[in-house]
């Protein structure tokens, strides 16, 4: 995957989501990328154990290891092989400002 910025956490990423905090998710989230609002943050860990994503681990092998495409504008999208029961594929939507030099997660949802 051909990110603007390397994507690898670090700290204690095999811990399942119920027990990573809002603080641990920051430290763990590579320089320049973000979470602001912890938006994207609520988002992975209310779907993710659903759709097999049960730790950040899992979630950093799924994001890097999707398919990366420009949404519009700044907005990237990621798309998995994760899908649901109506055939949408677990997509993650991040932007990409080149003034500050950062990646902003935004959110994950499903689609076509």
């Amino acid at each position: 995957m051909n990110f603007q910025y390397p994507f690898k956490l670090s700290g204690k990423i095999t811990e399942d989501w119920s027990k990573v905090t809002n603080s641990q998710w920051k430290k763990m989230l590579p320089k320049n990328w973000t979470d602001k609002g912890f938006h994207f943050y609520n988002r992975i860990k209310t779907r993710g154990p659903k759709a097999g994503i049960q730790t950040p681990s899992d979630f950093e092998s799924y994001f890097t290891n999707g398919i990366l495409s420009l949404d519009h504008g700044n907005r990237y999208k990621v798309r998995t092989t994760i899908i649901n029961g109506n055939s949408e594929h677990l997509t993650f939507f991040y932007d990409y400002n080149k003034t500050k030099k950062q990646c902003e997660l935004v959110t994950t949802s499903y689609e076509a």
